[in-house]
C-alpha cells in the first residue's frame, strides 16, 4: 500500500507536469494507511516499510560518497539499516550481520522488478506474461543469496528484545550522528554510531531466570543461568502447530537465547518432545542446540530413538542420565528418578525427575510423573521441600497426591496447560490439594508465560519477580 500510494503520486505528478516531492508522497501514504487502521503504527511491516523510506529521506543527502551505482546502493543500504536497526531487534530479536551487503545487491534490481512487474501485470491481460518471468528470476536470485549468507559465520547475532529506553537512547544518539555527518566530522559520527549500537544491544544479567513458556497443552521451561548457560526442560505441544517456530523459538530469541547448552527431555510423550524435534530440523535458521539429555529409561522408546538419530545427524552431543546423576556447582541439577525398578512401565511413570538448586532456592521438575513413580519417590527419602514445583502431568487429578505434597511442600506451583483443553487440566481436585497444602499456583492457560527471577544478595537468595 505504501509503495502503491507513492508510485501513484509519482505517476500523477509526471502526467500533470508537476515536480514529485518524496516527503509529501511519504506523508500522504502514511496518512491514508493510518486513517484506515491507526494500529498499523505498531505493526512491524508498517514500521519496516516506512522506516526504510524515512531512512533514505534523512540520511542519503549527508552520507559521504560519489554517485556511482554500486556506491549509491551501499549508501541506500546503510541509510535503511541505521533507521531500522531498533525495529529489527525489537520485533525479530537479532541483527542480520550481512543485511547491509544484501540490501546493496537488492537496490540495483529494484527498478527492474518494479517495471517488469508493472508491465507484466498489464500484458497478462492479453495472455503475455514474459515480463513477469524477469521478476521471478530476480526474486529467486535474492532467495538463493539469502539462504547462502545465513550459513556464513555470525550471520545472525541474537540480541533479544531491547527495552524502550534503549530504543529512545539509540535514536537520540543517532541525532548526534546526523549532526556530525552534516558537519563532515566523520570520526565523531562513527564513535557516536558505535555507542548507539552498544546501548541498543546491551544486556546485563546476573540472576537465575526461569520461564515456563505458553505452549498450549504441553510443557516447556527455559532456565537461564547466571553464568550465561541456557537450559530447556522439555519442549512440545499437542494443540499448537509448529510450536517451535511460533512459540518456543520466538520466546527464546526474545530473551537473547541463541544457543541452548542442554535440552533435557523428561519422557517420550509428543507434547513434551515434538517441539524439540522441530528445533533440530531448524538448526540452520533457529536456536542452536549443543546437547540433548535423556533419562536411561527413555532410550529404548521409538520416538526418542528417532529424535536422537536426528540429533546425531546434526552432530549434537547426546547424554544419558539416571537416578543419582548430578552436575553443576552454583546452579546444581540432581536426577531423583525414576528408579531402576520402574523399567518397562508406560512413558509417564518413567518421567525424569529433576531437582534444581541455587542457594536457598530450589525447583522440582516432574514431567508427567504419577502413580507408582510418585509413590516410590516418596518412599525413597530423597524428596525434600522445594520453592517451586513444576506440576506433574499438567495438573491432572491423579498427580501430586497428598503424601507427595506433604513432603515437597512447594511454596509455589507452576502448571502448564492449554486454554480450554479437552482433558480439563488442571483438574479442580488438584487445585484443591494445592490450596490445602498452602501452595499458591500459576497456570499458562491464561495465555501467558510464568516468569521467575532469583538473585543472590548478601548471601541470601531473593525472588525478584513472580507472575
Amino acid at each position: 500500500m505504501r509503495a502503491l500510494c507513492m508510485m501513484a503520486l509519482k505517476i500523477g505528478a509526471d502526467i500533470c507536469g508537476r515536480e514529485y516531492d518524496m516527503p509529501t508522497a511519504f506523508a500522504v501514504a502514511a496518512t491514508i494507511i493510518l486513517c484506515k487502521s491507526p494500529r498499523y503504527l505498531f505493526d512491524a511491516g508498517f514500521l519496516l516499510s516506512f522506516g526504510a523510506v524515512l531512512g533514505i529521506l534523512i540520511w542519503m543527502k549527508i552520507l559521504p560518497g560519489k554517485e556511482k551505482v554500486w556506491l549509491s546502493s551501499v549508501r541506500v543500504s546503510v541509510a535503511v539499516q541505521l533507521m531500522l536497526l531498533p525495529v529489527l531487534v525489537y520485533f525479530y530479536y537479532e541483527i542480520p550481520l550481512y543485511s547491509v551487503l544484501l540490501n546493496a545487491l537488492v537496490v540495483p534490481l529494484a527498478g527492474v522488478i518494479l517495471w517488469s512487474g508493472f508491465l507484466g501485470s498489464i500484458t497478462m491481460l492479453f495472455g503475455v506474461g514474459q515480463p513477469l518471468y524477469l521478476c521471478s528470476i530476480c526474486f529467486e536470485l535474492y532467495e538463493r543469496i539469502c539462504v547462502w549468507t545465513i550459513r556464513l559465520p555470525f550471520a545472525r547475532i541474537i540480541i533479544g528484545r531491547p527495552e524502550i529506553w534503549q530504543i529512545c537512547a539509540y535514536y537520540m544518539i543517532l541525532t548526534a550522528v546526523y549532526c556530525f555527518l552534516s558537519q563532515k566530522r566523520y570520526k565523531k559520527a562513527i564513535g557516536c554510531a558505535v555507542i548507539a549500537v552498544f546501548l541498543l544491544t546491551f544486556r546485563y544479567e546476573d540472576s537465575l531466570r526461569i520461564r515456563m513458556l505458553n505452549v498450549g497443552q504441553g510443557d516447556c521451561i527455559l532456565i537461564q543461568s547466571p553464568d550465561g548457560s541456557n537450559y530447556l526442560v522439555d519442549g512440545g505441544s499437542s494443540d499448537v502447530k509448529e510450536v517451535a517456530k511460533y512459540r518456543i523459538e520466538s520466546a527464546l530469541l526474545s530473551e537473547g537465547v541463541g544457543t541452548l547448552h542442554k535440552v533435557l527431555l523428561s519422557h517420550a510423550d509428543m507434547d513434551h518432545i515434538n517441539g524439540v524435534e522441530e528445533m533440530l530440523r531448524r538448526q540452520a535458521v533457529g536456536v542452536h542446540i549443543k546437547e540433548i539429555v535423556v533419562e536411561k529409561h527413555s532410550i529404548d522408546n521409538a520416538e526418542i530413538k528417532q529424535l536422537l538419530e536426528l540429533a546425531e545427524s546434526q552432530k549434537i552431543k547426546i547424554s544419558v542420565i539416571e537416578e543419582g546423576s548430578s552436575w553443576g556447582e552454583e546452579l546444581k541439577f540432581t536426577c531423583l528418578g525414576p528408579g531402576k525398578e520402574l523399567k518397562g512401565l508406560e512413558s509417564n511413570e518413567t518421567s525424569m525427575i529433576l531437582r534444581m538448586e541455587y542457594g536457598d532456592f530450589s525447583m522440582l521438575f516432574t514431567g508427567d510423573m504419577e502413580g507408582v513413580s510418585e509413590e516410590m519417590l516418596c518412599d525413597s527419602k530423597v524428596l525434600e521441600s522445594c520453592t517451586v514445583l513444576k506440576a506433574a502431568h499438567h495438573g491432572s487429578k491423579n498427580s501430586c497426591l497428598d503424601e507427595f505434597l506433604a513432603q515437597a511442600r512447594p511454596a509455589y506451583t507452576w502448571i502448564s496447560a492449554g486454554k480450554d483443553n479437552r482433558y480439563g487440566h488442571p483438574h479442580q481436585e488438584f487445585l484443591e490439594r494445592l490450596k490445602e497444602h498452602g501452595s499458591s499456583y500459576g497456570c499458562t492457560y491464561g495465555e501467558k508465560a510464568l516468569y521467575l527471577e532469583v538473585k543472590k544478595k548478601k548471601g541470601k537468595t531473593v525472588i525478584k519477580e513472580m507472575e
